[in-house]
């Protein structure tokens, strides 16, 4: 018997999820929502922690999240006209 351990309680590799237009644009909205929270409430202290901080992991892993977005984001426009019937 193989003992469950934090390593492989679940399936861990990436996945890939499809979203609709107005899905994509609405967590561009929770992202830019969230980061401008950080912003709002001075976290410029969480740049001096230290850098395996709960709190700075999680950051860096959300602004790296928003540039994936957003990068997606930007590609729905790279060659217009497009057919969406």
């Amino acid at each position: 018997m193989i003992e469950i351990n934090e390593s492989n309680y679940c399936n861990q590799k990436p996945i890939t999820m499809e979203i609709s237009f107005s899905e994509h644009a609405f967590l561009n909205d929770i992202l830019n929502h969230v980061m401008n929270t950080y912003e709002f409430t001075g976290y410029d202290e969480i740049f001096e922690m230290p850098d395996d901080s709960q709190m700075k992991v999680k950051y860096h892993m959300l602004l790296d999240m928003k540039e994936k977005i957003h990068q997606l984001w930007m590609h729905r426009f790279d060659h217009p006209p497009y057919d969406n019937q």
